[in-house]
This record gives C-alpha cells, sequence and structure tokens, in this order.
C-alpha cells in the first residue's frame, strides 16, 4: 500500500513537472518573439504600441493593481504609448488605462493616474469613462469646466457647490459663471446657498470652476 502510494506521489510530482517545464518553454518562446517584435525596424511604432496594451491588459486581466502600479506603467510606456490608435479616442496610453480601470482596486486615488497623462489624453480618458468615475469629492481640488446640459457635470457642480458652502475657508478661487462657453461670463456672479435651488430651475447653463480646496 505504501509502495502504491510512493508511485502515486512520483507520477504526480513527474507530472507537475513536465507541465511547469512546458509552461516555461512557452513563456520564454513568448518573450523572444516578443522582444524580437519590438526590436524590428520593419514593425510600426503604433503596431508595437497596440501589441503592448495587448499584452499588458492579458496580463492583468486576472489580478488587482492599484492606482499607483497604472500610474507607473504609464509613465515606462512612453516609447509608444503616445502613439495615436484614432484621431479622437486617444492614444496608446489611453487604451492602456480604459482595459485596467476595472482592475483599480483604489479608485479614490486615481489623480495619481490622470496626473501623469497629458491634456489630450486626461480629455480623453474623462470624455470615454465619465466625469463621474474620474471626480472624487474628497480630492476636488484642480480646475473644472463643466457643462450643466450634461447631467453627470451637473451632478458634480452641485457636490462642488456643497463643499463650497459647507467646507471652512476660501474653497473657490476664480470661479465663473456663463450661459453658454462662446459668450462672456457673468459679472459679479458668486457662489451663494441658494444656487442649489438656482440650478435645478436653470438646466442648460455653462459654469467654469477653479477649485482650490
Amino acid at each position: 500500500m505504501r509502495a502504491q502510494h510512493a508511485e502515486g506521489d512520483k507520477s504526480s510530482y513527474l507530472h507537475q513537472s513536465r507541465r511547469r517545464s512546458l509552461y516555461d518553454s512557452t513563456k520564454d518562446d513568448f518573450l523572444t518573439k516578443f522582444k524580437s517584435l519590438l526590436d524590428s525596424m520593419t514593425v510600426q511604432e503604433a503596431t508595437k504600441g497596440h501589441r503592448l496594451v495587448d499584452v499588458l491588459d492579458d496580463l492583468f486581466s486576472k489580478t488587482w493593481i492599484y492606482a499607483r502600479h497604472l500610474a507607473l506603467m504609464l509613465e515606462c510606456f512612453v516609447q509608444y504609448g503616445y502613439y495615436r490608435q484614432t484621431p479622437y479616442f486617444g492614444t496608446y496610453r489611453v487604451e492602456l488605462v480604459i482595459h485596467l480601470y476595472p482592475r483599480v482596486i483604489d479608485l479614490h486615488n486615481f489623480e495619481l493616474v490622470m496626473s501623469v497623462l497629458s491634456p489630450y489624453e486626461a480629455a480623453c480618458v474623462t470624455c470615454r469613462i465619465g466625469f463621474l468615475r474620474v471626480f472624487n469629492p474628497c480630492k476636488p481640488e484642480g480646475a473644472w469646466e463643466l457643462d450643466l446640459s450634461r447631467h453627470e457635470e451637473r451632478l458634480i457642480v452641485k457636490m462642488l457647490c456643497m463643499l463650497g458652502i459647507y467646507e471652512p475657508g476660501n474653497n473657490f478661487l476664480h470661479a465663473s459663471f456663463r450661459w453658454s462657453r462662446d459668450v462672456e461670463a457673468l459679472p459679479g456672479w458668486e457662489l451663494v446657498r441658494f444656487l442649489i435651488l438656482f440650478l435645478s430651475l436653470f438646466p442648460l447653463m455653462f459654469m467654469m470652476i477653479w477649485s482650490v480646496v
């Protein structure tokens, strides 16, 4: 009985060793081919960027990451990441953010990711995943330009107004309000307690806020 048990353990160990050896050889072959792809002079730079996004997406599709990890990937993804996949949807760095956003577990620190993006890339990310997924009411610092005709931007304006009213100190600097983007701001506009009601009555206004909290 003990001999049979020992033979079973030995065969299981050999099977696992063979699987591990096969996995290692497959991984080495993939890394060799991928390195040759990146070193190739005939492959376009945009193609390399696209392939890098696919590899990173597949690598982190079954694990969780922090916002600082994604920010570090973006800082390293410079040589091929700034190429644009399409004229209006952003660079390959934007594609990486869109693919790995569901894997980030500390979205309250997502400003670490936004801070390493260019203004064009940050605008593309905000447009594609939405203002409410980027905005953190616990960290509202920065410049905000919001259109009240859009529901999610309207909610952010209400949050900023509530913070500006109830948080101590002067939290709004250079705040302005206008009916549309191509007209001058209303003179003498100030943040008051009745602004929340005012926003509910007039939904098609445009607001520009610089918030320093």
